[in-house]
């Protein structure tokens, strides 16, 4: 990146209901605790001409410490094969069983569970268990969605859950990623007998749904899920997501937003036609309940400092930043340094919090100096735009690869992703390159603004801070290459999009006019030392043709830029020998 944002931003990132839901009781807010051990869900309103799954809710609060409570549905019609009892918890684990013992293989644990009760001819109830082991009381909606005999069985053929059929979906959470799991479905029965999973024509379908940003409320949360409980709902409030091309079907990898909850949903179809809905999952990404600093990027009053230093540099860039080049090479270097060093040490190393960041910082600020003294003895313009426009184009590629389609082929497979990266990282400069008097100032504003952004983001909540966060998860996290990127991109990342955008064109302007008649660079020490004519008593009146004729300038004067073709160290011993010819003045 290019400037005094840069290197803070490196610091900065290393350290609902839908119409075929009828529902008992619409409101959280007004749920109350049950005195009774029985929850009872009528299936009276039941429409037999609907077609599709039909699905009825009931919020709760269960009791600490409940030992085991009843869910009873009654009035079942004759048309309805088999149902799916669910309950959905905010935060807290429970179990639901089939029995009051909670017998092995007859019941299940977390927040989003279900079971699927197989009716058998006649039968107009069914009952299932929970049990709340919680000292606190617990929130919960229960859900039954009930199907007939045309719709296939979700997680019928499961080989690796806990229960015999298995509807629901399994989470699995890292720093960086969410892995969802589901297993097989079954199809319909025929005459009365399961079809083989061998010989199963399922198809299945992933969608998954985000929540506001930084939004807790249970209240959300439990018109969320209700959204999405029949498939209609899920295909209405959902974002479909493709099978990965080469891991497993069942499975799907995320890219992890912390702070934002996000639903997953999945779908059985058989036929093309019928089809049925999977117990949705849900993750913050972290634990508001627990471990309210996880669902922040920045924990630390360190990185909160960072975070201020990285406001300020930012605006500072954005409309002074051409002006201090040479401040901007030393950042450059550092930041390109950095970058790197913190992949390979990533990678390779096994390093604590401190070691992950302490050595690309040692290491950004050698070639920080490093470049700022190539740039001070050789004073040769091409280097500077090359590596600020190489550093936008880096941007630009991650921008791309924040807006890339879930699925795609050629971005799951490293090789081609990377080159592809490459490739629009090259295009950049290239690009550039036809107005290379002002490259360095649109790669300063465009970065610089970035920048402010990005410290607003983390304060407002929004998600813009992982155009560059999710690339540093593809270089370094194993398995990262199957995530879907699919960022949520809401009210606040609009409106910090826009002005990004706003900022940064005042930026470009504030800039030109500021370095408007000036040469594009300043001189390096080279051409300094070269271009001075030292007047003294011995200085002739007319000058060999053979010096060059150039204006008269101060030292502190960084505004002119002269690179005459000779050795870099015949301007310093020129200058020296001229120091030592300066009268003395008494």
């Amino acid at each position: 990146m290019s400037r005094g944002s840069a290197a803070a931003l490196l610091l900065l990132f290393l350290i609902a209901a839908t119409s075929s839901v009828t529902s008992n009781n619409a409101d959280p807010s007004s749920a109350k605790p049950i005195n009774t051990k029985t929850v009872t869900i009528s299936l009276e309103n039941y429409d037999k001409f609907y077609r599709n799954e039909q699905a009825f809710t009931e919020l709760i609060i269960l009791a600490e410490k409940t030992v085991v409570q009843t869910i009873e549905v009654v009035q079942i019609p004759d048309v309805v094969s088999f149902l799916v009892v669910q309950i959905h918890t905010y935060q807290y684990n429970i179990s639901l069983a089939y029995d009051k013992n909670f017998s092995p293989r007859r019941y299940t644990s977390g927040t989003n569970l279900g079971l699927v009760i197989d009716l058998i001819g006649g039968q107009n109830t069914a009952s299932t268990y929970v049990k709340n082991e919680n000292v606190v009381d617990v929130e919960a909606m229960v859900a039954v969605v009930a199907y007939t005999d045309a719709a296939p069985v979700p997680g019928g053929c499961n080989m690796e859950f806990e229960t015999e059929i298995a509807p629901y979906q399994k989470l699995t959470i890292s720093e960086s990623s969410v892995k969802v799991a589901m297993q097989q479905a079954a199809s319909p029965k025929f005459e009365g007998l399961r079809v083989p999973c061998e010989r199963n024509a399922v198809l299945h379908e992933m969608y998954m749904m985000f929540l506001p940003e930084q939004d807790f409320s249970s209240v959300t949360y439990f018109d969320a899920v209700r959204a999405v409980l029949t498939v209609e709902g899920i295909r209405e409030n959902g974002r479909k997501i493709p099978s990965s091309t080469s891991g497993s079907k069942m499975r799907r990898t995320y890219s992890a937003y912390p702070g934002t909850g996000s639903l997953y949903a999945a779908i059985a179809i058989i036929d093309n036609d019928t089809a049925a809905a999977y117990v949705p999952a849900f993750t913050y990404a972290c634990s508001p309940l627990y471990w309210t600093d996880t669902c922040q990027v920045l924990t630390s009053s360190f990185s909160k400092v960072l975070c201020a230093l990285t406001l300020f540099l930012g605006f500072f860039t954005t409309f002074f930043g051409h002006k201090w080049f040479k401040t901007e090479m030393f950042l450059l270097g550092f930041l390109s340094g950095g970058i790197v060093s913190y992949i390979i040490v990533a990678i390779f190393g096994n390093y604590r919090l401190a070691g992950n960041i302490g050595i690309p910082v040692f290491v950004g600020c050698l070639l920080g100096f490093a470049w700022l003294g190539v740039w001070w003895l050789y004073a040769i313009p091409i280097l500077p735009i090359m590596l600020a426009t190489l550093t936008l184009g880096f941007i630009v590629s991650s921008i791309a690869y924040f807006s890339s389609p879930a699925g795609d082929p050629y971005l799951e497979n490293d090789t081609s992703f990377w080159l592809i990266f490459t490739l629009i990282v090259l295009c950049v400069p290239l690009i550039l390159s036809t107005v290379m008097k002002s490259a360095t100032i649109v790669s300063c504003v465009i970065l610089g603004s970035y920048a402010v952004v990005i410290s607003i983001d983390h304060y407002a909540g929004s998600n813009l801070k992982y155009i560059v966060i999710n690339v540093m998860r593809r270089a370094t996290s194993p398995g990262f290459n199957l995530a879907v990127v699919h960022p949520p991109y809401q009210f606040k990342d609009i409106c910090l999009t826009l002005f990004w955008a706003t900022l940064a064109i005042a930026g470009f302007c504030v800039q030109l006019y500021q370095n408007r008649g000036k040469p594009p660079f300043p001189p390096g020490m080279s051409s300094l030392q070269g271009s001075r004519i030292l007047v003294t008593e011995r200085t002739p009146l007319l000058v060999e043709s053979r010096i060059p004729v150039v204006t008269l300038r101060d030292d502190d004067d960084d505004d002119v830029f002269y690179s005459p073709d000779r050795k870099w160290y015949s301007g310093i011993l020129k200058a020296v020998r001229g120091r030592k010819e300066s009268p003395r003045h008494t």
